[in-house]
């Protein structure tokens, strides 16, 4: 018996004209993206209260520093006026400052122990 064989062009394969089984349209969405969205909703109580409470303060006293801003200026805060770098100029000139930056960097380098360098104690049987 002669064994009969499917002919095929050159440079195909089987199946070819169909889209491969992962490309099919599924509805809803894929399940990628299903699952990044419920990803985002349980991250989403921490995002918002992260960014009122850490962001938002955070942006605004850095905004701030570049002003005259006082305790008077809570009632009409957008009447403050622009300083620019003054404040910071000032500060990097002021002897205390400098003095406390000095401080603060003995203290980090050598007030902090470092990690032991012997090795933990070896458990007995």
């Amino acid at each position: 018996m002669a064994a009969t064989t499917d002919a095929m062009p050159a440079g195909t394969s089987r199946g070819a004209g169909r889209p491969p089984a992962s490309a099919k349209a599924r509805p809803g969405g894929s399940r990628r993206r299903r699952n990044a969205i419920t990803a985002w909703l349980f991250a989403a109580p921490f995002v918002l209260i992260f960014g009122v409470f850490m962001l938002g303060p955070l942006v605004s006293s850095f905004l701030m520093s570049f002003t005259d801003f006082t305790s008077r200026d809570i009632d009409n805060p957008l009447a403050v006026g622009f300083v620019g770098l003054d404040q910071y100029a000032a500060l990097f000139r002021n002897p205390q400052f400098l003095h406390s930056i000095l401080n603060t960097a003995y203290f980090v380098l050598a007030g902090i122990p470092s990690p032991p360098s012997w090795p933990w104690p070896s458990r007995s049987p």
